[in-house]
């Protein structure tokens, strides 16, 4: 299973800090950017797998190669994007760091699995 987080920056900063304590859904990570971006203004706020689920997606890749299921090439243009945002405004690839966290306030605010989907439906 995919996990997701946050990864921020300051429009000027040469990085994007990847969000360390706090995972969640897809619907999760959706409505916490939102917060984080009412509560910061000034930040550029992405959500983005894990480290973790980054790394998975690694293995599985290199599996699915090995057994011929998918070309290295196709491969290759997933995992150039591991580790990266691509910034639409800039069209460039920002590299992301493991040092980014929530204040206990902002995590506190995360919606459950289910509220966060629900409320994502409902706004389509």
């Amino acid at each position: 299973m995919i996990t997701w987080t946050l990864a921020y920056r300051t429009p000027r900063a040469n990085h994007f800090k990847r969000v360390t304590n706090w995972s969640g859904t897809w619907a999760q990570a959706y409505y916490l950017a939102g917060e984080l971006m009412k509560d910061e203004p000034g930040l550029q706020v992405y959500y983005v797998q894990t480290f973790q689920s980054e790394k998975d997606q690694n293995l599985r890749l290199a599996c699915e190669v090995a057994e011929r299921k998918i070309s290295l090439d196709l491969a290759h243009s997933y995992l150039e994007d591991h580790g990266n945002i691509l910034v639409a405004e800039t069209k460039r690839r920002v590299k992301m760091r493991e040092t980014g966290t929530l204040s206990d306030e902002l995590v506190a605010r995360a919606l459950s699995a289910d509220e966060a989907q629900a409320r994502y439906e409902k706004r389509s």
